[in-house]
């Protein structure tokens, strides 16, 4: 009988031996200093741009309107009359103020809100009460409602002069971005 030949070694631990000698050598691009270095400004865009997502945005409006002739308003006030669209479902209060531009190449003026028509009026109509230009009426096609609003001059501008008013329409962002509404896809 011939003695058989056994492996000092079992296979198993052979296995584990060559696995260990046999490193993976991945090529060296960067340095891992500047590897986290990046992954970090990729961390904070990525937060920077939630933020901003979720600021809630003012939304604007502009709405055509005249100088009302001085009534009995104090020294340095003007009414202005506004024609705001009837499709607005913004509640407007009394005393809220708003931004008015007089003339084209003026700066914005804050003014006051201190009356608000508690009826709708047809284009024609506020044509025929305010006897504005041809021009300023093709600007009023949908019924509106009129608000008066005051604001502080220092010069008296030109009755019945066109103006516009920035009125805020909405204050959220996410309403923009509606994934369930289909007219945003």
């Amino acid at each position: 009988m011939s003695p058989q030949r056994r492996p000092i070694f079992r296979q198993r631990a052979m296995q584990h031996y060559i696995q260990k000698k046999e490193k993976d050598i991945l090529p060296r691009f960067t340095s891992p200093l500047l590897l986290t270095w990046l992954w970090l400004f990729l961390l904070q865009i990525s937060l920077l741009g939630l933020l901003i997502f979720t600021i809630p945005l003012p939304s604007y409006t502009t709405i055509p309107g005249v100088i009302l002739p001085a009534a009995s308003s104090g020294h340095g006030q003007t009414t202005v009359a506004l024609f705001v669209p009837q499709q607005m479902k913004q509640a407007m209060h009394i005393g809220e103020t708003i931004a008015l531009t007089l003339h084209s190449g003026d700066a914005q003026k804050q003014a006051k809100i201190v009356a608000i028509a508690p009826n709708i009026s047809q284009p024609e109509d506020i044509q025929r009460q305010f006897a504005l230009k041809a021009d300023s009426a093709t600007t009023l096609t949908t019924p509106v409602r009129v608000v008066q609003v005051t604001l502080t001059t220092v010069t008296a501008p030109t009755k019945g002069s066109e103006v516009l008013a920035q009125l805020q329409t909405a204050l959220n962002r996410s309403s923009q971005f509606n994934l369930q509404d289909p007219t945003w896809r």
